[in-house]
């Protein structure tokens, strides 16, 4: 059948559930579904403000009698920001399509976006790369134009267990000059 939601909800969700009894104990049931805020999602934490202009999944499942078979959801976030007062630092123009997988193969992987960083006082331009979950694994690679001309290079293949994450962060960056004296106090003032 189709469920939706009506417009008291602050979000719109849509999906079918075909179910297929094999008999009373043994059963399976594919879902697909999907939704969308229908305003802008905010949120504060501690000393942080979450900010996202759209946020919307789609995504399919199957569960059995023995419970998930598998799990694919596509999460997609556009017009986001992040604001630390205390620090202080920005992050603008955040765009996120992030698929997330289980028990399937691992899935071709989405991007990410940040239009800008700011810290202290100095903008630059944010990282942009390629993101994915498969299973309790993450994976992340991208580039970041931190500081010109040389590009930040970086990858993450993390594994996620318990309470304990393990896995390999690298970066590598080119030579290059550092910021004039007045910008490189500001980013690191104990330097």
């Amino acid at each position: 059948g189709m469920v939706s939601t009506d417009d008291a909800i602050p979000f719109h969700a849509h999906g079918i559930i075909d179910m297929k009894p094999a008999s009373w104990s043994r059963w399976k049931a594919d879902i697909t579904a999907g939704a969308f805020m229908k305003k802008p999602l905010q949120t504060r934490m501690k000393d942080m403000s979450i900010y996202f202009g759209h946020a919307s999944f789609e995504g399919q499942a199957a569960l059995g009698s023995d419970g998930l078979e598998n799990l694919s959801l596509l999460v997609s976030l556009d017009e986001g920001a992040l604001d630390i007062p205390a620090v202080p630092a920005r992050i603008g123009g955040v765009s996120l399509q992030i698929p997330l997988v289980m028990e399937e193969d691992p899935p071709e992987p989405g991007h990410f976006f940040i239009g800008k960083v700011s810290f202290s006082g100095i903008d630059r331009p944010g990282p942009v790369g390629r993101i994915a979950v498969h299973n309790r694994e993450f994976s992340l690679d991208g580039t970041w134009h931190l500081l010109e001309p040389a590009p930040l290079r970086f990858s993450a293949d993390l594994v996620m267990g318990g309470s304990a994450v393990k896995g390999t962060v690298t970066g590598d960056m080119d030579w290059c000059d550092l910021p004039d004296q007045e910008d490189l106090s500001r980013l690191l003032p104990d330097l």
